[in-house]
């Protein structure tokens, strides 16, 4: 079994690394420092120390999470590691125990959870050559007891929950039948610019249209392109999350800064392929040849992001 003093140095020395680089360094002109158009926070590692280990001999999970995304994180961060059910408990052999760890057990819960505030996880800054806030929490498990002879494997899972929002520009210009007496219209791809985010949204159709019916119709595709899914804003960061929660995001969409009456504060579902729909219609009244339109729509959410690690535990030769 490992001593109280070295896993004390060991826990010093990975605390000395945290503070290191939850500030990161300055480089110039932004050098080598960049943001994810995909990702907002994001798991870097989870893994044991080994891949297996003795049944009377503690062993550390180290869990590297870090903010790449190109924007703040506007709420807390919820950090979770469960699996097995742990305890800091020494009253049932046969339970994953607790012995340190820089992530505490959850209030009358079996796993761990930490909370990390808007503040305490940042984003990349480019321009000052400034990497985004990461972490790397420690924790020394001691493992169940396993019948003499045998071995068998845990599998543990950490996961993140963040609150963020993704806002997209598309510009569409409207021609009135009498112009187009006189030029032919153009057919042009709306072109949209999405912030970053693991929600993206596309406007789809043309960037051209024509003013006859007085209205526009708008149909936006919802894309999940990070490695976690979304939900509601409003839902609060859970381990579990009800299947019913999972998948969907909520779009409100503007014209020049006027709310489309139909698309606010939508829910939108999106389906196992990873892609929604949003449907709606802008009406307008304009006596110029041309109008252009600035179209802008918001998706907000809370995403999660999760994977897993092994370990055999093996009960200790007699």
């Amino acid at each position: 079994m490992r001593s109280n003093k070295a896993r004390s140095f060991g826990i010093f020395a990975l605390a000395i690394l945290l503070v290191f680089v939850s500030f990161g360094c300055v480089g110039k002109n932004g050098s080598n420092v960049s943001y994810s158009m995909n990702d907002g926070a994001i798991i870097k590692s989870f893994s044991f120390d080994r891949p297996s280990v003795y049944d009377d001999t503690d062993i550390g999970l180290t869990l590297s999470i870090a903010d790449v995304g190109a924007k703040k994180i506007n709420g807390d961060t919820y950090v979770y590691i469960y699996g097995p059910p742990i305890t800091d408990k020494k009253d049932n052999p046969y339970e994953w125990r607790l012995l340190s760890s820089q992530i505490p057990l959850a209030e009358n819960g079996n796993y761990l959870e930490k909370v990390l505030k808007s503040e305490e996880f940042l984003p990349p800054d480019p321009e000052e050559g400034i990497p985004g806030t990461q972490y790397i929490f420690y924790a020394d498990l001691m493992p169940p007891k396993v019948p003499s002879g045998m071995q068998t494997s845990y599998t543990f899972y950490a996961r993140l929950c963040y609150p963020y929002y993704t806002t997209t520009l598309s510009v569409v210009t409207v021609t009135s039948e009498n112009e187009l007496r006189y030029q032919e219209l153009k057919s042009t791809k709306a072109e949209t610019r999405n912030s970053a985010g693991p929600i993206h949204i596309i406007l789809q159709g043309p960037g051209n249209l024509r003013s006859g019916i007085g209205t526009i119709p708008l149909v936006f595709k919802i894309i999940n392109v990070g490695k976690g899914f979304p939900t509601l804003p409003d839902v609060p960061c859970n381990p579990n999350v009800p299947a019913l929660d999972r998948n969907k995001v909520k779009v409100s969409v503007y014209v020049d800064g006027n709310p489309v009456p139909d698309c606010v504060n939508k829910v939108v579902h999106i389906r196992p392929d990873g892609v929604g729909y949003l449907y709606c219609m802008y009406s307008f009244s304009t006596k110029t040849p041309e109008t252009e339109f600035h179209i802008l729509a918001k998706a907000e959410y809370k995403y999660y992001v999760t994977t897993q690690t092994k370990i055999v535990v093996k009960s200790t030769p007699q």
